[in-house]
């Protein structure tokens, strides 16, 4: 096993893990990876999910204006409040990718706030 102590020992100059290395090291990549920076530039995975998410539940939306007053295919709400009550976390991570996804599909079946169909005050 790698000591910790020695940047050399875990990671290479391209930052790639090195066969020896601890396990943490593997989840450490991938954080980094996912989370963003904590100063200004370069890329920022995070946020381009949360703009691939953002895109994904404008897909959830009616294609023209004779369409329904909810996002998705159906009025009906893909879970109960049950199921979100008892749910688990799972013990392996997920990519982001397959949360921002996940994440999507709970919007199935509300409201579409923008639709004159829900603007009962307008």
């Amino acid at each position: 096993m790698a000591n910790t102590s020695n940047h050399k020992e875990i990671w290479d100059t391209d930052g790639k893990i090195l066969g020896n290395a601890p396990r943490w090291a593997t989840y450490r990549k991938q954080l980094d990876e996912d989370f963003p920076a904590p100063y200004k530039g370069g890329s920022d995975r995070l946020a381009a999910q949360m703009k691939k998410a953002v895109e994904m539940i404008d897909e959830l939306r009616p294609a023209g204006p004779d369409g329904k007053a909810f996002l998705g295919k159906s009025s009906r709400l893909d879970y109960t409040y049950p199921g979100v009550k008892n749910c688990k976390i799972p013990e392996k991570s997920s990519s982001l990718d397959d949360v921002v996804a996940d994440c999507v599909k709970l919007f199935n079946g509300m409201p579409d706030v923008s639709s004159p169909l829900t603007m009962s005050n307008v």
